[in-house]
């Protein structure tokens, strides 16, 4: 695509899709703007199996409206471990104005904090076990907002009969530790 808007200028975006295998592919973009300077980037898509699959994007500009760097880095990964486990894991970070200066996602620009969380869950016949770790950090130029869960550990049984009894059990516990750091 091409074309001209105000702070961009003149803009050049381009990409190329590349279907590696039959378990992955990416998509390399250079885009540039007259005003704003080159930004590349990079998504890698894999499913090695049908219990693994991830993605991995990036992108960064030398901006020369601001004579500063942006970047942002996206990683998805989810797999099923050894004994069971199960494992959820998302990384966003950036540098902070990145979405709202180069996305052109209206949610993506609304966004106000980057959200990082890793989840192992392990299921045993009427009961689990949940560990997550989460970190959410502001995103916004100017605000120095980070909240996190370090870790968040549940543990839950379900309704089961105590004996030849009409009397059940069941279970629901957990524990967090939170980091907060509300400077703005």
């Amino acid at each position: 695509t091409w074309g001209s808007a105000g702070v961009e200028g003149a803009f050049l975006n381009n990409t190329y899709f590349w279907a590696i295998d039959k378990h992955s592919d990416a998509t390399f973009g250079l885009d540039y703007s007259e005003n704003r300077g080159v930004k590349p980037t990079i998504e890698y898509r894999y499913t090695p199996s049908l219990t693994t699959s991830g993605s991995f994007t990036a992108s960064f500009i030398d901006d020369k409206i601001t004579n500063s760097t942006f970047w942002k880095v996206r990683v998805d990964h989810s797999q099923n471990l050894p004994y069971g486990i199960g494992f959820n894991g998302h990384l966003n970070l950036q540098k902070q104005g990145f979405n709202r200066n180069f996305s052109n996602s209206t949610s993506e620009r609304a966004q106000r904090n980057t959200d990082s969380h890793a989840n192992f869950t392990k299921s045993w016949d009427g009961s689990t076990l949940d560990i997550l770790t989460r970190y959410r950090d502001s995103s916004q130029t100017g605000s120095d907002q980070t909240f996190a869960q370090l870790p968040q550990i549940t543990y839950k049984t379900q309704s089961q009969k105590i004996g030849d009894t009409n009397f059940f059990f069941s279970q629901d516990s957990s524990f967090s530790s939170f980091l907060t750091d509300l400077d703005t």
